[in-house]
């Protein structure tokens, strides 16, 4: 009960979270009108609500239940909450250089890079979390995820451009309105793409998976441990099916155990490795 109230908590506040980085990336985007107090007032909010954004994350990591980490892969090193919350450092971290850098523009690099670093270690995260999913989340959609994983990379590779951009302008001046033109021109329709994604992600509702009702299923119907299921092959099944012709069952001996594939049992996606999911039913 205590894990569902927290899990509630921190949910509430990643969805705090996710309107304050929207918030942030309109005024971003309004801060390019041609007149100096506009661009400043939307610069400022921008900042303001990036830094509540990375800090409301900050705080719902911490309320996140805890999640083994995968670490056999070089993804799960560390749960994937404990990469969140690098990221979201990294993240509050740039934020406060940016606003340094008003009174000292070139460590806009330092800022760019360190909030390319943040979208890589938050990216690493959520495909840790898509190949590793949370047991305790009632909720936790594999669909809904491999779509926020898309969106994901796509605005790492949005902070790319900015990061690579940003550095040329201040090392390469002569190159800086070629550079800004450019990388903003690619940022656009980076981010075009992405807000389909983030539109799917947040508004079309995603139905649950429903692996431990599937894995229930399969151990009473097998009778035993899932990972270690009997397997029966044709020819003892027909051999079977003979002995079972020539002497009739008596009233104390249970039913066969008959193969999965030809139970009509679901297999729903339990495969903990690094394969793709996969679901397969038979006909």
């Amino acid at each position: 009960m205590k894990t569902t109230k927290k899990l509630r908590h921190a949910k509430r506040l990643d969805k705090a979270s996710g309107f304050f980085f929207l918030m942030g990336f309109v005024f971003s985007k309004l801060q390019t009108i041609p007149i100096v107090f506009v661009s400043s007032l939307f610069n400022l909010l921008s900042l303001m609500c990036y830094l509540t954004a990375y800090t409301l994350w900050l705080a719902a990591c911490e309320r996140y239940p805890d999640h083994p980490p995968r670490t056999q892969s070089w993804y799960g090193l560390v749960q994937f909450k404990n990469q969140h919350k690098v990221a979201a450092v990294l993240g509050t971290l740039a934020i406060l250089i940016c606003v340094a850098a008003i009174a000292f523009p070139p460590a806009l690099i330092a800022s760019a890079w360190l909030f390319l670093v943040s979208n890589v270690l938050w990216c690493i995260a959520e495909y840790h979390k898509m190949r590793h999913p949370p047991v305790y989340d009632k909720e936790y959609s594999s669909k809904r995820q491999a779509v926020y994983m898309r969106y994901a990379l796509l605005m790492t590779s949005a902070s790319i451009v900015t990061a690579v951009a940003t550095t040329l302008v201040f090392c390469f001046p002569p190159a800086a309105l070629a550079t800004l033109i450019t990388a903003t021109i690619l940022c656009l329709l980076i981010n075009l793409v992405a807000l389909q994604d983030w539109v799917v992600f947040t508004w079309v509702k995603h139905p649950p998976d429903a692996w431990e009702q599937s894995h229930t299923h399969m151990n009473n119907e097998l009778g035993c441990e899932l990972g270690h299921e009997p397997a029966l092959d044709e020819e003892a099944e027909d051999v079977s099916v003979l002995s079972q012709s020539s002497e009739a069952p008596s009233s104390s001996e249970g039913t066969p155990l008959q193969p999965l594939w030809r139970s009509g049992a679901v297999v729903e996606p339990d495969m903990l490795g690094d394969a793709p999911f996969v679901c397969l039913q038979s006909t």
